[in-house]
């Protein structure tokens, strides 16, 4: 895969990522707004409840081919966090893995 670079340096992956990541978490809202940012609350804006929340992480998963620790819980609160969570599960598993002893 050829990865191009913005002029700010990010990857057009990375953004296109961003854009998958918010688009997925809107698709999934039980509630819809007009003008969600970063800022826009998974619960308290978008009506997410523990279940949806637990399905958001799976089609997550599933949808960018990465996997959550188990054994970390994830503070994903607003929009923007589930962007940050995704680029972050993106590269961890991006990262050649060590050396097995």
């Amino acid at each position: 895969m050829t990865l191009s670079r913005t002029h700010n340096g990010a990857t057009a992956d990375t953004e296109l990522m961003r854009r998958q990541a918010v688009a997925l978490v809107l698709a999934m809202a039980p509630e819809h707004i007009q003008m969600p940012t970063g800022t826009t609350r998974l619960v308290e804006d978008l009506g997410y409840d523990s279940l949806r929340l637990i399905e958001l992480l799976i089609a997550v998963e599933s949808h960018f081919a990465v996997h959550a620790p188990s054994d970390e819980p994830i503070h994903a609160q607003t929009l923007g966090d589930v962007e940050m969570l995704v680029m972050q599960l993106a590269r961890m598993h991006s990262q050649p893995e060590g050396p097995c002893s």
